[in-house]
């Protein structure tokens, strides 16, 4: 049983449709490596690798997904692909071990929110590490914010993770920076 099937077993039928779940299943493996889906994005990153990748997982994203992490917001399938591709070419060996998916309540979306009724929010916890280009071993913990459309395809994804503590501060001048400044911090809330 995978972890995802371990954590979404109580749910029952009518808020976990099989084709959703499968769905999200592999909408998770597209940021693994190795899946077949990370090898298409490793073949280049110019607009015929993201031609393929839009068509093999067209069945995936909503067109007008939003991916949004702490470094940047993409919208639309062409964004989202170039965004994978630039994952994968810099980041060996990447891995997000899911240790719980919680659905959220149903919800009314309001008129700012142009949701529906019919779309299924979840969150995911994760744990992630990989080999990022110019830092080495690269890992940390997350969140995330995923919502599927009423054909189960992922039209909202916002990850929440601390990209001071775990990404600028590796960096070898900003890192030493940051450490300062969280220090002076530190010690001038204990004065």
């Amino acid at each position: 049983m995978s972890t995802l099937e371990a954590q979404t077993d109580i749910l029952d039928r009518d808020t976990w449709h099989t084709e959703h779940k499968a769905k999200l299943e592999r909408y998770f493996e597209l940021f693994q490596q190795p899946t077949e889906d990370a090898e298409l994005t490793n073949k280049g990153q110019g607009q015929d690798s993201v031609e393929r990748l839009i068509d093999q997982i067209s069945d995936l994203i909503a067109p007008e997904i939003i991916f949004k992490d702490p470094f940047q917001q993409v919208q639309g399938t062409t964004a989202f692909c170039k965004l994978l591709n630039h994952f994968h070419h810099n980041v060996r060996q990447a891995r997000f071990d899911i240790e719980a998916v919680c659905p959220l309540p149903n919800y009314q979306a309001s008129s700012q929110d142009q949701g529906s009724a019919n779309e299924r929010k979840w969150l995911v916890k994760w744990h992630f590490s990989g080999q990022l280009q110019g830092i080495g071993d690269w890992q940390f913990p997350g969140v995330s914010e995923i919502t599927q459309d009423s054909q189960g395809r992922v039209c909202h994804h916002i990850d929440y993770w601390d990209a001071s503590e775990h990404f600028y501060s590796k960096l070898p001048v900003l890192g030493r920076i940051l450490n300062w400044l969280k220090n002076k911090i530190a010690r001038a809330s204990q004065a």
